[in-house]
C-alpha cells in the first residue's frame, strides 16, 4: 500500500491502515496485472442496500473491508452496484484517504 502515513508516528511504529468506506473505490474489474497503486482484489462477502448507497462487506487478503458506493451510479460498464456475494471485485484505496492507526505492542 502506497501512502505517506508517517505524521506523528515514530520509526518502526506498528500500525493498521484505515479508510472510510465511502472513499474506497470499487469496480467489477479484477485485472491485478495492471499495477495500479493501491489496487487490490477482494471477494464480496455481503451487500446491504441502504437507500442511496450499497454497503459491501469485502475480504482482502483475509482482512475485512467495508465499501460504500452509490446505489444508482448510472449505466457505466464498470457499475459496482451489480456486484453480488461471491463475486470478485477490484478495490482501490486512494493514498490521500488512508490513515494510520497506532497498534499497541
Amino acid at each position: 500500500i502506497g501512502a505517506d502515513l508517517t505524521r506523528g508516528l515514530g520509526a518502526g511504529a506498528r500500525v493498521e491502515i484505515g479508510i472510510r468506506g465511502n472513499f474506497v473505490e470499487l469496480s467489477r474489474a479484477t485485472d491485478a496485472g495492471r499495477r495500479v497503486e493501491n489496487e487490490l482484489v477482494a471477494k464480496v462477502v455481503d451487500q446491504v442496500y441502504l437507500g442511496e448507497q450499497i454497503e459491501y462487506e469485502l475480504q482482502v487478503a483475509g482482512r475485512p473491508l467495508i465499501a460504500r458506493v452509490p446505489a444508482d451510479p448510472g449505466l457505466a460498464a464498470d457499475d459496482p452496484s451489480s456486484l453480488r456475494p461471491g463475486d470478485m471485485a477490484g478495490v482501490r484505496l486512494p493514498a490521500a484517504s488512508l490513515i494510520a492507526l497506532p497498534v499497541d505492542p
